[in-house]
């Protein structure tokens, strides 16, 4: 059994942070995945506290070195817990342990443990790390859940600053903090849904994916760009009018649809390869997808859905701008599911709205501050979230299913109003943002 006597320098490595944070649906009995996560993130926030308070804390106390024997204890009760959840989610013991070692040793190169407070802030940096840890697993039955670790951050840092206080004020919070942050973020990224797979590009607002897996981007200038699943770039063409395009869908047989928001607003189709085929007008477009017939939606931002045929000729229209059923405020991403169920993020309402292919409304769900959303061959929702930088996956009826967020070092980044949301074949999850291109491997 490895020591974990070994101090790693700097901060808790982001490379491990590939951030989800863990909610868990509310409206059915946790299922075994939900138990599964919830077990192993307990285990790993009770192993590091107990390693920074039973044996780092202690070992201070007494001015020795640290215990090994202490330090292996801690490991094989984590460890047992870990086992004991078993394979139903992501997350071995193994890389565990690891992560907690990371951990703590931040922790250790964050405070000097010097003066006559050295045993006491170890302790209470553990405890920290205890209670941001099951603040998380509390939240991850909330109601509606809210973005775990603002809320988790706001409680745990009032009570850091007094604890450190009382224990004689050696170190101050703010040096500790963000290593408390990212020692969580980084033990729930082990162990959830969807760990980021890779990232790439520039800030863009659209992307879509086709097929055999290819995904599209728009950025807002006049380029349309293609690349492989994993990020390398395969080719880039301009939008014949010099415009901004804002969104991009792909049908079945790999056309590309592109919202553009300049010259008035257009819709602009290009085969696989970039070639033009035609444009047509559309007022404001924002976002656009495609239905299995070829049929293609535009949410436009003056809070009006438009349904085209695979040239261009209107079908439908519907929307008004309000708050009530089948009316929008800022509808800015709009997909379509296999039975042609059209869904609309209503921005400005904090909702998503759900009608039929003609435009009949369905329903609605509450969410705050939608961005782009997407549909999987299930009929799983996911939606950007703003607000709180994650992304959330709800069923066909707008049951929550689970959230994630994004890295610590993508904070703020992630899911601007206008972010384009896609999903590929294989379930993996492509996110638009300010910082480019997020896969999460969500398959």
């Amino acid at each position: 059994m490895r020591s974990r006597t070994k101090r790693h320098p700097g901060l808790l490595p982001l490379s491990l942070a590939a951030v989800l944070l863990l909610v868990t649906t509310v409206h059915a009995a946790a299922t075994p995945v939900q138990k599964c996560e919830k077990a192993k993130l307990k285990a790993a926030g009770k192993s590091t506290a107990r390693t920074m308070v039973g044996c780092w804390g202690k070992a201070k106390a007494k001015g020795l070195p640290v215990s090994p024997t202490c330090l292996s204890n801690v490991q094989a009760r984590e460890d047992a817990a870990i086992n004991e959840a078993g394979g139903a989610c992501l997350g071995t013991a193994s890389a565990i342990d690891t992560a907690v070692d990371n951990c703590v040793g931040a922790l250790l190169d964050a405070d000097p443990f010097t003066g006559n407070c050295g045993a006491g802030s170890a302790k209470v940096e553990g405890k920290a790390v205890g209670r941001l840890v099951s603040c998380t697993v509390r939240y991850q039955a909330a109601p509606n859940p809210p973005s775990l670790f603002p809320v988790c951050d706001t409680t745990i840092d009032g009570w850091l600053g007094g604890a450190l206080g009382g224990v004689g004020g050696c170190v101050a919070p703010a040096a500790v903090l963000p290593v408390l942050d990212s020692c969580t973020r980084s033990l729930a990224s082990l162990i959830g849904v969807c760990p980021l797979a890779t990232t790439w590009g520039t800030p863009d607002q659209g992307v879509a994916v086709d097929a055999n897996g290819n995904v599209f981007v728009v950025d807002g200038s006049v380029s349309i760009q293609k690349f492989d699943n994993g990020g390398t770039f395969i080719s880039m063409w301009s939008s014949p009018s010099n415009g901004s395009p804002v969104g991009v869908a792909v049908d079945a047989n790999g056309n590309v649809f592109v919202a553009d928001a300049d010259n008035d607003g257009h819709i602009q189709e290009f085969d696989n390869g970039g070639t033009f085929i035609t444009a047509w007008e559309a007022p404001d477009p924002v976002g656009v997808a495609v239905d299995p017939s070829g049929n293609v939606f535009v949410a436009e931002l003056d809070g009006r859905i438009q349904k085209f045929d695979n040239s261009g000729t209107l079908i439908a229209a519907w929307g008004t701008p309000g708050n009530g059923p089948g009316q929008f405020n800022l509808p800015v991403g709009v997909a379509v599911d296999a039975s042609g169920n059209v869904f609309v993020a209503d921005t400005g309402n904090d909702r998503i709205q759900k009608f039929d292919d003609g435009g009949t409304f369905v329903s609605a769900w509450g969410t705050p501050s939608p961005g782009g959303l997407a549909v999987d061959a299930s009929g799983n929702v996911f939606v950007a979230d703003e607000l709180d930088d994650r992304i959330q996956k709800f069923d066909n009826s707008g049951a929550f299913i689970t959230a994630w967020g994004v890295p610590q070092s993508f904070a703020g980044s992630c899911c601007p109003a206008r972010s384009g949301v896609a999903v590929d074949a294989s379930g993996n999850v492509f996110v638009a943002g300010d910082s480019g291109i997020l896969k999460f491997a969500c398959s």
